[in-house]
């Protein structure tokens, strides 16, 4: 730029960005030290006084006030004229500003000072406006367009996407010229909503705007090496780590002290039990760097007030998120559900607690969503779907929780079992106040994780051997940990939780044992099967309708259906025909 130009450029930014209550202070001064230059021959009045009035519209003051202040101004510049330095003038040939890298023409035609005609297309103006913006001021996640605040995305609207622009970029338009004679003038034009609008279209599905797979407000791993990620934009993985938190990682002695010290008044039910707990807290620290699924983390109590809300709520979100982990309620309908996931997804939330479960868990969102790598989900107040990389990881909370086959064979349990009558009479405390306490051990909480870690990498990263079937890549990083770690105990307890909490797989296994005592090996009628099932008190929860009809065609659908091909035990259950004819056997393996 030329020293005129530059000048130009400066003092209409700063009228652009002043607040209310100093606005007209920064107009007036802008007026006065353009009106030297103009009266020293370096800057078209014309041209000034256009940007000037567009920079205090733009700002709030009104015309008739921003005029008589700009007046003002040139009357005092005008005293003190300022020609241009010799080294620059010669980069000032013309009275005009011309355009600049920076400068971008707004949609439309214009004839520039240089007699050349342009058409400035949507989707050119759009491409060059995010070029040119400054990096990191949008994201992108799915064709949802945002920006970060306080470590989560946020969707940006039209007139939050103008002020972004007004910000770092200038949009500028050829003004003809008044009298023949005269040369076109570049001028400035503020944001408007109709080109918010096509900025956000064409950002939403293309442009260089950085696509944003996690937002991490603690210290995380990241990429295949399982690296601790770098504070800011971490272009190889799309995470944006909003912490400048600095943690050393501890030997594993040290590690293991700090965070069985951190849970040791929770009464877990096993060992097993308190190793996966660790595990969690391994796996939100690991989260990032595993694509793939993860399974969700119930921590389930026979009895209410054992601990299970601050084991989420506290010692997890105060000791590495840096603050509670906010609860959700699950919600009755599927749709509300969906919608919520989706909304957490699309924040960037990095765990999602599900409070007060009840008895009984159902449903398909989770059920996906436990699944996916990437879930499709529907927008909050939107129809359009979304398709959001999974980087959650699912805790769960509650009381003798049960759940689908889908879910509870997804789950890992943390079982607590108090072995008081009232467990929130207990004042045997080491840390009688909590949070107090995890919060000042944050950073040891933290460096004992990345120790684990750095542990296991330097032992080679050796895999870990108990599978976990949909979430083989998670149980093989986090197992191996823990068999660094010597935590063996870890996961030992899936078989017994599936036993006794897929209440559908326990009455299945009644089931076949009853038809296989009853009819043997040959084909029964469906309907055979309904009458035993319902005197048996078998499947209530899939067959509760109103009418026999509607419980037998439940049954038909939600279980004859459910269980076609499936071996229980020794048996393996074959069905054939459909509607009345519809019939089915045990066959042995």
């Amino acid at each position: 730029l030329g020293y005129a130009n530059a000048a130009l450029h400066r003092e209409v930014h700063a009228v652009r960005t002043s607040n209310e209550g100093s606005r007209n202070d920064t107009l007036f001064k802008a007026a006065a030290a353009l009106g030297g230059l103009i009266a020293g021959g370096s800057l078209a009045a014309d041209t000034v006084r256009t940007e000037l009035q567009a920079a205090a519209s733009h700002c709030g003051l009104s015309e008739t006030e921003a005029g008589k202040t700009i007046d003002s101004g040139f009357r005092t510049g005008a005293t003190t004229p300022r020609a241009v330095p010799e080294r620059s003038r010669s980069t000032a040939t013309r009275t005009t500003p011309p355009i600049t890298p920076a400068d971008v023409l707004v949609p439309g035609s214009h004839v520039m000072p240089s007699s050349e005609y342009v058409e400035q297309g949507a989707d050119d103006f759009a491409g060059q406006v995010l070029a040119a913006l400054t990096p990191g001021a949008l994201y992108r996640r799915s064709s949802a367009v945002g920006e970060l605040h306080d470590g989560q995305f946020v969707q940006v609207s039209p007139d939050r996407l103008r002020s972004i622009v007004d910000a770092s970029v200038r949009l500028t338009a050829a003004k003809p010229p008044k009298s023949e004679g005269d040369e076109p003038a570049i001028v400035y034009r503020p944001c408007s909503r109709d080109n918010a609008a096509v900025l956000l279209q064409y950002a939403a599905l293309q442009g260089k705007i950085r696509e944003l797979r996690h937002v991490a407000t603690y210290p995380v791993c990241s990429g295949p090496d399982f690296l601790p990620a770098k504070p800011g934009w971490n272009a190889d993985s799309g995470l944006y780590l909003a912490c400048g938190l600095t943690v050393d990682p501890l030997d594993i002695a040290s590690a293991r002290a700090v965070l069985e010290d951190l849970i040791c008044d929770f009464p877990f039910a096993t060992p097993a039990d308190r190793a996966n707990y660790i595990g969690l807290l391994l796996t939100v620290v690991l989260r990032p760097a595993i694509v793939e699924p993860v399974p969700m983390h119930l921590i389930g109590s026979p009895v209410e007030r054992t601990g299970k809300t601050k084991l989420a709520e506290i010692v997890l979100g105060c000791g590495i998120l840096g603050r509670p982990t906010p609860a959700m309620q699950l919600g009755v309908r599927e749709e509300e559900r969906e919608k919520r996931i989706t909304a957490a997804l699309l924040a960037g939330d990095a765990v999602i607690h599900l409070d007060n479960l009840h008895e009984f868990v159902d449903s398909p969102a989770l059920a996906s969503l436990l699944t996916s790598a990437v879930y499709r989900g529907r927008e909050l107040g939107y129809t359009k779907l979304l398709n959001l990389t999974n980087g959650v990881t699912i805790v769960g909370t509650g009381n003798n929780v049960s759940a689908t086959g889908e879910i509870s064979k997804r789950v890992v349990p943390i079982m607590l079992r108090p072995d008081t009558e009232s467990p929130e009479e207990r004042q045997d405390y080491r840390h009688p106040f909590l949070r107090e306490y995890v919060e000042s051990q944050r950073a040891r909480v933290l460096g004992a994780l990345m120790g684990l870690v750095a542990a296991w990498r330097d032992a080679g990263r050796p895999l870990g051997s108990v599978g976990f079937g949909g979430f083989e890549r998670w149980s093989a990083v986090v197992g191996g940990i823990m068999t660094v770690a010597g935590y063996p105990e870890w996961l030992t307890n899936l078989r017994a939780w599936r036993g006794t909490s897929d209440d559908f797989g326990s009455e299945l296994r009644q089931f076949v044992d009853l038809w296989d005592k009853e009819h043997g090996s040959g084909w029964v009628a469906a309907a055979r099967l309904f009458d035993m099932a319902e005197s048996a008190g078998l499947f209530s929860r899939q067959t509760g309708q109103p009418t026999d009809r509607g419980q037998r065609t439940a049954f038909g659908r939600l279980v004859l259906s459910a269980i076609a091909g499936r071996v229980v035990g020794s048996k393996r259950i074959e069905i054939e025909g459909s509607g009345k004819r519809r019939q089915a056997r045990l066959v042995d393996r």
